[in-house]
């Protein structure tokens, strides 16, 4: 049930259908329209590394929202891969220790493998912004 914690690379699909409460608060989230279009027309590739817990409110009420922006930018050149950790902030692979995740969610933004920023825990304007404002960063 709801109790197990995620630990471990997980994905979108799963994510929503073992913990209902992610995929509520994803249905009730609305980004802003003309930030996402900026998303949608960045060009470059980038991974975006998402650190979190099951059992962490702040992750359930984030994470929700920022897959919302991911997924209505639809930005092929935007790869998302989903980190569940333990509260040790562990997920079993090394990737919490390499990018020293202290608090979730962690979102880290990566572009050729260089780390151009991070949101943690809440965004300091909107999830969508934030995010914005990282991806638009120069090298």
């Amino acid at each position: 049930g709801p109790d197990r914690i995620l630990v471990g690379k997980t994905t979108q699909g799963s994510l929503f259908r073992d913990y209902p409460v992610f995929w509520n608060n994803y249905r009730d989230y609305t980004p802003r329209k003309d930030v996402v279009e900026k998303i949608a027309g960045l060009r470059g590739s980038f991974d975006i590394l998402i650190f979190f817990g099951t059992w962490c409110k702040d992750s359930v009420s984030e994470v929700p929202k920022i897959l919302r922006v991911l997924d209505a930018a639809d930005n092929k050149n935007l790869k998302l891969a989903l980190y569940g950790v333990d509260r040790g902030k562990k997920e079993g692979l090394g990737m919490s220790e390499k990018f020293s995740i202290q608090r979730v969610p962690t979102t880290i933004v990566l572009r050729d493998g260089v780390e151009l920023g991070r949101i943690v825990e809440y965004p300091e304007k909107s999830n969508e912004e934030d995010l914005l404002k990282i991806l638009g960063k120069k090298q």
